[in-house]
């Protein structure tokens, strides 16, 4: 399996965080409906579940709300050592 797009990663984890598409959507000024296919994508490469769609509520799975944790935490870590490095 191929590591999934880093677009498609940073989607969502906006989601994830925001706990919604049109939130993350307005963030990443896109529609709500390229976020919500972009994470079909991803649920799809992944072969399982992210998020669970309710009617007017999106909720994270388990194994969504454990990928969030580990992607919210390789952001940081990327954020960390881009901050250092244009500091040099």
């Amino acid at each position: 399996m191929q590591t999934p797009s880093l677009r498609f990663l940073k989607t969502f984890h906006i989601a994830g965080k925001r706990g919604s598409f049109k939130a993350a959507a307005e963030e990443l000024c896109v529609t709500p409906s390229a976020v919500s296919h972009q994470m079909k994508v991803l649920e799809q490469q992944l072969g399982l579940a992210l998020f669970d769609r309710g009617p007017r509520s999106l909720t994270l799975t388990a194994a969504g709300a454990h990928y969030l944790e580990t992607v919210d935490t390789l952001f940081a870590r990327l954020e960390s050592v881009t901050a250092q490095l244009r500091r040099r």
